[in-house]
């Protein structure tokens, strides 16, 4: 938003700077359109990082009142399998590991516990 507000800032000196210059009103208004034209821009770019920045704070709201109705929740611990460095071991140290994490669909609910 700072960015923005100096970006008219210097929009308007440049504006003020031109007309200072400029002796025909003729040569003015082409200028006058582009600097009309980048305002324009300046504030839909402000309006739309608004409501960017409204949504992720409505998300981030949402999500925090989730996380809290669900501190109560235990899940049983996992052992998995620890590899030993041996190529031999390799395959079924992966055949194992892949059974534990890739294959079973693990729930949002339990996604939100790890996450925390």
């Amino acid at each position: 938003m700072d960015t923005l507000k100096s970006l008219r800032i210097k929009l308007s000196d440049i504006r003020n700077e031109y007309y200072e210059v400029v002796v025909n009103d003729s040569d003015l208004e082409p200028l006058e359109l582009k600097i009309l034209d980048l305002e324009d821009d300046c504030e839909d770019i402000q309006v739309r990082i608004k409501n960017i920045i409204s949504k992720i704070d409505l998300k981030n709201n949402d999500v925090t009142s989730r996380g809290n109705s669900f501190k109560n929740i235990t899940l049983p611990d996992i052992q998995s399998p620890r590899f030993n460095g041996s190529y031999h071991d390799w395959f079924n140290f992966k055949d194992q590991f892949i059974s534990l994490t890739d294959s079973q669909e693990i729930p949002h609910l339990y996604l939100i516990y790890v996450k925390q």
